[in-house]
């Protein structure tokens, strides 16, 4: 997608190397035990808390937000105090069936706890309002 020039073989031979290291990385990355990780992300074209709600296993929407603003999180009990606040949440707790390179996914199918803090592209404070709700509020 980004690469048009290069040959799909090489694309191919790219995502199988990325494909070998996943593992290893995901557990570097992993906190510990009953830890948080904490992902930030500015989304554009489109992207949405819509896109989410296909594989969401609950979600909590605000009407007063802008539903490019959202957390995505994969853990039961931060979902049910991100849903008290007054920001959009969804929950994905196991994954989904296919991979599509969401950090949320293997996560969730790991059972590790996981918070997106996905803004829409230049909202710079809503991001800061949002991290800092996090940092107040999840143990």
């Amino acid at each position: 997608k980004y690469h048009p020039e290069a040959s799909r073989k090489k694309r191919e031979a790219i995502v199988e190397l990325l494909n070998e290291g996943r593992e290893n990385f995901l557990r570097q990355l992993s906190p510990p035990e009953g830890g948080l990780l904490v992902a930030v992300h500015n989304n554009s074209r489109g992207y949405s808390l819509d896109s989410e709600l296909h594989d969401a296993d609950d979600f909590s929407e605000k009407p007063d937000q802008d539903r490019r603003d959202f957390f995505l999180c994969t853990d039961r009990g931060d979902y049910e105090i991100l849903a008290r606040s007054p920001f959009n949440v969804v929950l994905q707790m196991n994954g989904v069936t296919k991979y599509h390179g969401s950090l949320s996914e293997p996560m969730g199918k790991q059972g590790r706890r996981y918070v997106n803090v996905e803004v829409r592209l230049g909202r710079l404070k809503q991001q800061r309002r949002m991290l800092a709700y996090l940092e107040e509020h999840l143990p």
